[in-house]
């Protein structure tokens, strides 16, 4: 039913959309998405389908460049409609909210000193995310807002907080799967160092 979680199909790059209360399914093929988003936003919205295609689409078109489709996309997939059709879609909510907050993080990096206000914008619409990422069903239990929240604070230059969250981070596990205490220490040094593209694994 439209109430079920959807599992995601995909193969040669094509995910399968659900249509609601039908047996069948749309093809989006993620090599030929349109330029103009908002045509996939009407796909994506009129099927209301499950949080795991919307962040599969927005990353497709990041891979192409396609910033402000990423951004646009993962707005709309937070929408309460999607969640009152996928309940339990726990995971994949939380995880473009983190998503949205790590894309304002890396915003306001790009901000000269000069530009104080955009920049601390930004910073707060960052935390706002995670914060809202913290506070879904069994996110408080989850490391991938408390990672999102450590590269905030090393952003921010607030290099001990930082620390203190990534060790919180590493105590919580990945939707139910096993730590990732290796990468969040590589992680954690890296950041302590300053060396965002290795830790951002660029």
């Amino acid at each position: 039913g439209k109430h079920d979680v959807h599992e995601m199909a995909m193969a040669q790059q094509t995910l399968y959309v659900p249509v609601n209360d039908k047996p069948q399914l749309v093809e989006v093929h993620l090599d030929a998405l349109p330029d103009d988003v908002d045509v996939v936003l009407q796909l994506l919205q009129g099927e209301i389908a499950p949080p795991a295609l919307w962040i599969d689409v927005a990353k497709a078109y990041l891979s192409r460049g396609k910033v402000e489709h990423f951004v646009k996309i993962l707005d709309k997939g937070k929408d309460p409609v999607v969640e009152k059709y996928h309940p339990d879609a726990h995971y994949d909510r939380m995880k473009i909210l983190c998503l949205l907050a790590a894309y304002f993080v890396a915003t306001a990096r790009t901000y000269k000193p000069t530009m104080k206000l955009q920049r601390d914008q930004a910073f707060a619409r960052a935390l706002t995310y995670l914060n809202q990422a913290g506070m879904i069903q069994n996110g408080q239990q989850e490391q991938m807002p408390l990672i999102g929240r450590g590269m905030l604070q090393v952003a921010k230059g607030e290099l001990s907080q930082a620390k203190k969250s990534f060790e919180e981070a590493s105590r919580r596990r990945d939707n139910g799967r096993g730590k990732v205490v290796g990468l969040l220490g590589k992680t954690q040094k890296c950041c302590m160092q300053s060396e965002w593209g290795e830790a951002l694994g660029c």
